[in-house]
């Protein structure tokens, strides 16, 4: 029996989400592809996604399906994976180990395929067994559009910031080559990322710029802008606030979660909605309480509710700067401008020692 291509998605989409046996079970009682014509269909639809590769063409044909424009931003990141090498029979290789890096800055290709017992053996003493999955995902400069996974490399952590420059160079040269143009590479608070920053944006500049003025002190290239990722940056904000063994001062005024519980205790919840778990110093990873504390009728209500706020109330505008100047959709230029050339006065303020503003008591414009 002959199936059309809409009736082997269904059936490969059945497979892949519910299982082997759950599948098997069905086509016991129903008119179904068999598995081997199922794994041959998956496999004439799937692109090639090697560990090392750049993923170039893909995305350039989801680009171009989606109707985006030849514009993203990098962004990556590594995560913790159980170390566990095992034999690809696609590529008749050995996955899970290490691969030195070359001049790129990207790890070497064919370097452990099981030519022999031998050398398969050699490959597991030799090379470091992976522990981290690092990723590199393109996202393009649409709302609400999904990133693109185009490299993902098995690695043991021990990379450089000068690789991480090279890997740069290359990939944009790359994309550029296949008219894709990267406007910017975002990570997290990496060390190694925020020198290889560092050393791309000539930070700090000591002659002043004559365009933008003397504040600022980045050197303006052909190379993609950095940043680091802005929603990573808000939630350390708040994992600082709710550290109970973090003490923050702005003047004589404290930083500190405390003040958000008196609100809790004294204040109006339909003004500033939180809830006990939106204060769970444990929980790291969701972004909801973070824009909770961020909202305009929080940090208002805060100042008004809680006497002494005035240094939280500071911090909170500071998250809220960095949500509008790179998150926030659907506002103004001028106010995402705004955002972006106010962020400096209050970052500034908040890391002048307490010792320098004995005499503060109030946080207005000075």
């Amino acid at each position: 029996m002959r199936y059309n291509d809409l009736e082997l998605d269904v059936a490969a989409y059945d497979y892949m989400t519910a299982g082997c046996s759950n599948y098997q079970c069905k086509r016991q009682n129903m008119s179904l592809p068999c598995i081997k014509t199922l794994k041959k269909h998956i496999s004439s639809h799937t692109e090639d996604t090697r560990e090392g590769i750049l993923m170039i063409a893909p995305l350039v044909k989801y680009l171009k399906a989606h109707d985006y424009p030849m514009r993203v931003v990098l962004s990556e990141d590594g995560t913790p994976v159980s170390p566990n090498p095992e034999y690809d029979c696609k590529t008749d290789s050995i996955r899970g180990l290490v691969a030195p890096l070359n001049e790129n800055g990207m790890p070497k290709q064919d370097l452990f395929i099981a030519s022999s017992v031998a050398k398969l053996i050699n490959d597991l003493d030799t090379y470091t067994v992976g522990e981290y999955l690092y990723t590199i995902l393109a996202t393009p400069l649409v709302p609400k559009a999904s990133p693109f996974c185009i490299f993902y490399m098995c690695t043991d952590n021990k990379f450089t910031h000068e690789d991480v420059l090279r890997r740069w160079r290359y990939i944009e040269t790359q994309l550029a080559n296949a008219g894709i143009t990267v406007v910017a590479n975002a990570s997290d608070g990496d060390p190694r990322l925020l020198t290889a920053m560092k050393c791309r944006t000539g930070l700090p500049r000591e002659a002043p710029c004559k365009v933008y003025g003397p504040h600022f002190v980045a050197e303006l290239g052909d190379d993609a802008l950095c940043i680091q990722d802005s929603i990573h940056l808000i939630n350390k904000l708040r994992h600082s606030l709710l550290d109970p063994k973090k003490h923050m001062y702005l003047g004589n005024f404290t930083i500190a979660s405390s003040l958000l519980k008196q609100m809790m205790d004294y204040g109006d919840k339909s003004v500033h909605k939180l809830n006990p778990s939106d204060l769970n110093p444990l929980d790291k990873m969701k972004f909801d309480p973070s824009i909770k504390l961020m909202s305009s009728e929080l940090i208002e209500h805060l100042g008004e509710v809680v006497p002494g706020s005035n240094g939280t109330v500071a911090y909170l505008k500071v998250m809220r700067l960095i949500y509008q100047a790179f998150i926030e959709e659907n506002i103004p230029p001028k106010t995402r401008i705004t955002a972006i050339w106010a962020l400096p006065k209050p970052a500034c303020r908040t890391s002048v020692p307490s010792t320098c503003c004995e005499r503060c008591t109030c946080l207005g414009p000075r």
